[in-house]
């Protein structure tokens, strides 16, 4: 049997001693979220799942404002397969596995709220953001390997794509996801390291 992780949700969009408000009482000050994330750390929790959204701090920001201040806990920052390009993306996930000393996890999300993803200047169909991610992982993955990537895709076209850096973790950080439609299960099966129940 396996043994369960145990993961905290950081507050990047601010707290509140209650759940499912949207009255926060605490800002996410980069103090704040910087004594949560060290406090996390020290107690031992196996990761910390750094939430994504317009009203989010950006996660990427965040984790590598924690890569210094901690040691062991694993972050899990989202992977926005509708609003990034998998080239820049790969970049960014190897240059933040190494500030993190191997701990990056990957939440990999193609989307949700059709506003807010048009607020981010994506306009895809539900069975499109999925088909979306399911190019850009193949690309993605690709330049974690360390390959030259040339790619035609419905949705994402790269030529001489690089990833120069590919990070500590081989052959890529653990990708997470959950979704719950058919499009979902596909990517799911096909992709991804964990699935999120």
């Amino acid at each position: 049997m396996t043994t369960p992780e145990i993961f905290w949700f950081l507050p990047t969009s601010g707290d509140t001693r209650y759940l499912g408000t949207s009255d926060f009482g605490r800002p996410p000050t980069s103090a704040y979220l910087r004594d949560i994330g060290t406090t996390v750390d020290r107690l031992g929790y196996d990761g910390m799942l750094i939430p994504t959204g317009a009203s989010c701090l950006d996660p990427w920001v965040v984790a590598a404002a924690l890569a210094p201040v901690t040691q062991r806990v694993k972050l899990l920052v989202a992977l926005r397969t509708s609003i990034s390009g998998p080239t820049v993306a790969a970049r960014q996930a190897a240059a933040l596995d190494e500030a993190l000393g191997g701990r990056l996890l990957l939440n990999v999300v193609p989307g949700g709220d059709p506003r807010e993803l048009a607020a981010d200047g994506a306009f895809f169909s539900h069975d499109g953001r999925y088909e979306n991610a399911d190019e850009f992982l193949t690309v993605w993955k690709r330049l974690m390997e360390g390959e030259t990537v040339d790619f035609h895709g419905r949705h994402v076209r790269v030529e001489g794509a690089r990833n120069f850096h590919p990070g500590p973790q081989k052959p890529w950080p653990p990708l997470y996801f959950g979704g719950s439609s058919e499009a979902a299960h596909e990517l799911a099966g096909k992709h991804v390291d964990a699935y999120l129940t």
